[in-house]
């Protein structure tokens, strides 16, 4: 199975199982080799949104996972 997702990540090795089970396109920034960007590659706008997201959350002290995605695409519309 392959997936067609691109996937960034940072360089540990929790993430070495991803080609294992299909992630094919996946780059990484390793920042205990003082890498913060390659190219056009950096997870920054990850980094971002999870802190959007987790005080997003913290409102509401857990929800119900039929809602979870509805308040994902706030956070992504935000």
């Amino acid at each position: 199975m392959t997936c067609d997702s691109i996937l960034y990540s940072y360089g540990l090795s929790n993430y070495d199982g991803l080609v294992d089970v299909g992630y094919d396109k996946h780059f990484r920034i390793d920042h205990s080799k003082n890498e913060f960007a390659k190219g056009r590659n950096n997870i920054n706008g990850m980094e971002g949104f999870g802190g959007l997201a987790k005080n997003h959350f913290a409102k509401f002290r857990g929800m119900n996972k039929k809602t979870f995605s509805l308040h994902l695409k706030e956070c992504e519309f935000r």
